[in-house]
């Protein structure tokens, strides 16, 4: 609760900000003050009289200081009076404080986890304090004649060989965007596993990623407080939520399938089709949807000495052989799955083929080799197992 605006006693400054001291000099530059206090002493009056707390320079006695490349983040602070005829120490400062006053702005992310396998973003957010008449907002200041308000929420993301990325949210805070890290383009996309630094600033103009770093007149640090956080650590992964547990070699969609490490061959006709039944597990505490783009399978069939890896046109299935686009696997849990297709159209008894059936996402690669050899009568033989 914000302290009177009338009948103001030492007393009530005393207890509003926990300070002993009956010396109004004191109590006017205590370190117990608000800053973030609408009002407040201030070190000199704002020429309007009745906006005597927005101070000399209408920043509230707040001094918001420039961001720079590669530097610890700084500090606001707060320019209190010095006392003398021109910053008089004024116990009737403190009429309307608040020592509740919110920070203005808080981010409060301090280390993120962003695995590349199963997520495509990260996105840094932050709230604002609520609109009060005893509270500073961001609407409130400015940094050289820019409102706060109408500032873009920055990031300089610096990574051992790497260069530094910066990037700024797309609409400003005042909106609510946060700024966003996409692994999907470049250069991110590029960036190996690890720990990068994130720091945070506020940007006169929209930044998109990979573009240059703003000049200094066009940012400055955002506010400082307990609970917010201007640098963040990120650490970078990449490892898969989904395994193959278990694996059958068959001809149909449907019919009967093999142990591809049984005994007598896997019968699979040359030239025609062969299907291959996984399933996959989800490790992750969330779902998961596995779509079919995520799927490859490969033939690298022995011609003559040389090895060629082609493409297999295979679809997904169901185990009741209906055609799926994506399949969802809950968290925890596990689906099976059956790949279709066309296997092998060869033309000699001497030569082989590897299928190899992988979930090729964001670079990481799950799944099963399986080697299928031509036999006598067209059967093939399944060997190997999985990877």
């Amino acid at each position: 609760m914000a302290l009177s605006e009338t009948n103001l006693t030492i007393d009530d400054v005393k207890t509003a900000i926990g300070d002993n001291s009956n010396d109004v000099g004191v109590l006017c530059t205590s370190n117990n003050i608000n800053m973030y206090s609408l009002k407040k002493p201030v070190y000199q009056e704002n020429n309007t009289a009745s906006e005597w707390y927005k101070s000399k320079d209408g920043n509230y006695s707040l001094l918001i200081p420039s961001y720079s490349y590669g530097q610890t983040p700084s500090d606001w602070t707060y320019n209190k009076p010095s006392g003398g005829s021109v910053e008089p120490f004024d116990l009737g400062h403190f009429r309307g404080y608040n020592h509740s006053g919110e920070i203005p702005m808080v981010q409060p992310q301090s280390s993120i986890s962003f695995n590349k396998w199963s997520d495509s973003y990260v996105t840094f957010m932050f709230t604002l304090s609520p609109q009060s008449a005893s509270n500073i907002n961001m609407s409130d200041l400015d940094y050289n004649g820019i409102p706060l308000d109408q500032m873009h929420l920055g990031v300089e993301v610096s990574k051992s060989g790497e260069a530094t990325q910066y990037l700024t949210a797309q609409a400003p805070i005042s909106g609510g965007d946060g700024a966003v890290l996409d692994f999907n383009l470049s250069p991110f996309n590029g960036w190996s596993t690890g720990t990068a630094t994130v720091k945070f600033f506020l940007s006169k103009l929209p930044r998109a990623q990979g573009a240059t770093e703003p000049t200094a007149n066009e940012k400055c640090n955002l506010p400082s407080g307990t609970g917010t956080y201007r640098t963040c650590t990120l650490s970078i992964t990449n490892s898969s939520v989904l395994s193959v547990t278990d694996q059958w070699l068959g001809k149909t969609k449907t019919g009967t399938f093999y142990d591809p490490e049984q005994t007598p061959e896997t019968p699979i006709v040359s030239g025609s089709y062969a299907s291959w039944k996984v399933t996959i597990r989800n490790t992750d505490s969330e779902s998961y949807t596995l779509y079919d783009h995520d799927l490859d399978w490969e033939l690298n069939p022995n011609m003559a000495g040389m090895n060629t890896t082609i493409d297999c046109n295979g679809k997904m299935y169901n185990t009741s052989g209906t055609a799926i686009n994506s399949v969802s696997i809950g968290a925890g849990s596990s689906t099976t799955i059956v790949l279709y297709g066309s296997v092998l159209n060869s033309q000699s008894t001497s030569d082989w083929v590897e299928s190899a059936f992988n979930l090729l996402h964001k670079g990481t690669q799950i799944g099963s080799t399986l080697a299928v050899y031509e036999a006598m009568a067209g059967n093939y033989e399944g060997g190997g197992g999985p990877m």
